[in-house]
């Protein structure tokens, strides 16, 4: 954090990001700020709210968020009749963008983070708890 997402038309930044183990759920939340500069000096601010469920690629030591769904988006400078059709545009680029970009990769520079890479296998959210396998080989 931050990712900025720039197009023809609009700068997106997105950060200040929080996650939340869903309860009753094997799934995640990640809910971020986000602000928006569009042509003609047009800026909006909001917050989005992306569930998914977690992935662990150990070749990468990289975790990614796995069918992502925006399942909430407000944006203060835009009225609430837009939100909908922004959400549904922003959820295509959203699921492309995630499969390509993790959410967190382990740093090698991290004797910790280092170690943690060799040894952790797959993680999965259960229950609201976080289930790490670990191996030596």
């Amino acid at each position: 954090m931050p990712v900025t997402k720039q197009t023809m038309l609009a700068t997106i930044v997105v950060n200040d990001a929080k996650l939340d183990l869903i309860e009753g759920s094997d799934k995640l939340a990640i809910t971020a700020k986000l602000k928006a500069n569009a042509l003609g000096n047009l800026t909006a601010n909001g917050v989005v709210k992306i569930e998914g469920s977690l992935f662990y690629k150990a070749s990468e030591g990289a975790f990614y968020l796995k069918d992502p769904k925006i399942v909430e988006l407000n944006i203060t400078q835009v009225p609430v009749q837009f939100h909908e059709q922004i959400k549904t545009l922003a959820q295509s680029g959203l699921a492309k963008s995630l499969a390509k970009r993790p959410v967190y990769k382990l740093k090698e520079t991290d004797i910790k983070q280092s170690l943690a890479k060799t040894m952790l296998k797959s993680i999965v959210v259960k229950n609201q708890t976080l289930v790490a396998t670990l191996g030596f080989f």
